[in-house]
């Protein structure tokens, strides 16, 4: 026992002695639990063997414990250490979580412990003298270690291969803790040990079951250290991937606000266009008209009529401006209401039947400000060009929705060759319009048949 007692203790004691520090220090630092547990486990095994340490050493005349608490201290820190290493092994595997029956196994077993710890440490204070053994509670302490010894076996085969690289160290170590304490275990039974005793007379060492204990323990130390190291490494490999990927959000984000605001430029841009082009002529027309007024030839009634008609226009472009900039993203059943209203206030101001039924169940679908506003002034310029040039007498708006917005506009009028008919603006403008939106415009015509003009639009281009 001369090796056990004078260099293997002592080594394993210093081993733990650290390991227990370090573990108080990254619970300190990092507030996991699992450090928190851990340092209880290396505490309890360190315990144990410091009382082992004093009732064995021949070194510096150290007194041994009481018999009691030699006994109290052997039976229970193990014990102890089995409920922590529990509880450090959910933080590793994730049994509550993962294998939710085993672990409900292993919270039965803490408190099956706990209980016998709280019997055998009314036995020792009570009942155990320095000169009585203690077999009266020695047989429930062997059959909870077999119970242990067995649960961990099927655990460690139930979970192997369903874990991390880290939780599989963690296993291992667990398996070769199990082992020595197996052969521990086995080594305590008394004629056995006498048996090897009286066989192997100078390697005592080798058949000491606190041998095997304290090897087991450090080999268990040595594959909680590289599983923690593998499961560090994991975590901060983890935490450098998401640093990345929120980085690469942060430049989509940025690249995705530059190009709107791009898009919104492109889009001031257009409207500033309109503006010139419609509001801006309408307004040059009426400064025309009113210096005409001033020549005594001027038809003063018929010149006045074109001013309010222009300005009327040019009012309708500017709120239409307006409402286009204020408006932004909207639901698609408010934009199909607000067509149908605007289409309808000029289909009657022109004395014409105008015919509309929204749809039923419409998505509810956000369509984006610039669509938004394409959307609108397509319609509103067919609808206009058949109340102007098409002499009908019925215009019909109609809404079809399913992978697509299928907008339609019918008129009863006179109709057109479309082959002989020579492109103009108005046309120009409904392609135009039509390739923004990323949809399609399809228009069916004959003398004598009227016009329709059907826009079929992608949902998810809205």
């Amino acid at each position: 026992m001369t090796f056990y007692a004078n260099f293997l203790l002592p080594f394993a004691l210093g081993i733990m002695a650290i390991m227990f520090l370090l573990a108080i220090i990254q619970f300190v630092n990092n507030k996991q639990q699992a450090f928190a547990f851990y340092a209880f486990y290396i505490g309890c095994w360190f315990f144990y063997f410091l009382f082992d340490y004093f009732s064995a050493s021949t070194l510096l005349g150290l007194k041994p414990p009481s018999f009691n608490l030699l006994v109290f201290s052997r039976v229970t820190f193990p014990l102890l250490s089995y409920v922590a290493y529990f509880q450090l092994a959910n933080k590793f595997v994730a049994f509550n979580k993962n294998f939710k029956t085993i672990w409900k196994i292993l919270k039965l077993l803490s408190s099956l412990i706990l209980v016998y710890l709280v019997y055998v440490g009314f036995y020792c204070v009570y009942f155990l003298k320095a000169d009585n053994p203690y077999n009266s509670f020695s047989f429930l302490y062997d059959v909870i270690r077999v119970i242990i010894v067995l649960t961990s076996i099927i655990i460690i085969f139930k979970t192997i291969n369903k874990v991390t690289a880290a939780s599989k160290f963690l296993l291992y170590g667990t398996l070769l803790l199990v082992i020595f304490n197996s052969i521990a275990f086995i080594l305590s039974n008394p004629n056995l040990h006498n048996k090897l005793a009286a066989t192997f007379l100078n390697q005592t060492i080798f058949i000491a079951p606190l041998f095997y204990v304290a090897i087991g323990v450090i080999i268990e130390l040595i594959c909680f250290l590289i599983g923690l190291n593998i499961r560090q490494k994991a975590i901060a490999k983890a935490k450098r991937k998401a640093e990345v990927a929120l980085q690469l959000s942060v430049d989509k984000l940025a690249n995705l606000e530059i190009t709107q605001k791009l898009a919104l430029a492109e889009e001031r841009l257009r409207i500033a266009s309109d503006m010139h082009d419609d509001v801006g002529a309408g307004l040059s027309r009426i400064k025309y008209i009113s210096t005409a007024l001033l020549h005594p030839t001027t038809n003063q009634a018929e010149a006045l009529t074109k001013i309010q008609y222009l300005s009327d226009e040019a009012v309708d472009k500017m709120n239409e401006i307006i409402w286009a900039l204020n408006q932004g993203n909207q639901n698609l059943d408010d934009l199909i209401y607000f067509i149908r209203s605007k289409c309808s206030e000029m289909v009657n101001n022109a004395n014409l039947q105008f015919i509309c039924d929204p749809p039923d169940n419409i998505p509810p679908k956000i369509v984006g400000w610039k669509n938004n506003r394409n959307i609108f002034l397509l319609v509103k310029e067919a609808v206009n060009n058949a109340i102007k040039y098409a002499d009908a007498t019925i215009i019909n708006l109609n809404f079809t929705i399913n992978q697509t917005l299928q907008i339609t506009i019918t008129d009863n009028g006179k109709g057109f060759n479309l082959n002989a008919t020579r492109t103009g603006n108005g046309l120009n403008n409904l392609n135009k319009r039509a390739t923004d939106l990323a949809a399609t415009l399809k228009l069916h015509t004959a003398i004598g048949n009227g016009t329709k003009i059907q826009l079929n639009i992608p949902i998810n281009h809205l």
